[in-house]
């Protein structure tokens, strides 16, 4: 995985202004919404971390992503457990719950338990949109919930 490591010096405005950028993606993701897409992420965004299971990334996958969980996550709702910025670098740590209501990307049938799953999130945000991300989540709650549906 390539390193991320601030390339701009900012302002505490700046870093307060591209954790909003952020904020706003998971409001979206909140709300199954997936017309901010495009006006907060880059046409070129770098992303380090495709979709799981469809190996695609960028713009077009993550209103996939928005969607497909949605679809595999009733009620999916997204909290905010960490939110900070070092110069042009935003990390978030997310917490989702929901409950597990069709196939997910991994292929895990659905099991209608509730699930619990964390995730991190380090983007890079230039001039108010996202230009480059990388992205890890729980992937033993996703096994679990595959183990709980057989």
């Amino acid at each position: 995985m390539p390193e991320m490591q601030p390339a701009a010096k900012t302002t505490s405005a700046v870093r307060e202004k591209n954790k909003g950028v952020v904020k706003q993606v998971l409001d979206a993701f909140n709300a199954g919404d997936t017309s901010k897409v495009d006006r907060l992420n880059s046409a070129s965004l770098r992303d380090h971390s495709p979709v799981p299971a469809t190996g695609k990334g960028g713009r077009s996958a993550l209103k996939e992503q928005i969607t497909g969980i949605h679809k595999a996550s009733k009620g999916a709702k997204f909290e905010v457990e960490t939110l900070a910025a070092d110069g042009d670098i935003v990390v978030l740590r997310w917490k989702m719950t929901g409950t597990h209501a069709a196939q997910m990307f991994d292929g895990a049938k659905a099991s209608q338990k509730p699930v619990t799953v964390f995730g991190t999130e380090t983007l890079r945000v230039k001039d108010g949109v996202i230009v480059e991300h990388h992205s890890t989540f729980d992937r033993t709650s996703a096994a679990v919930l595959g183990k709980a549906s057989n």
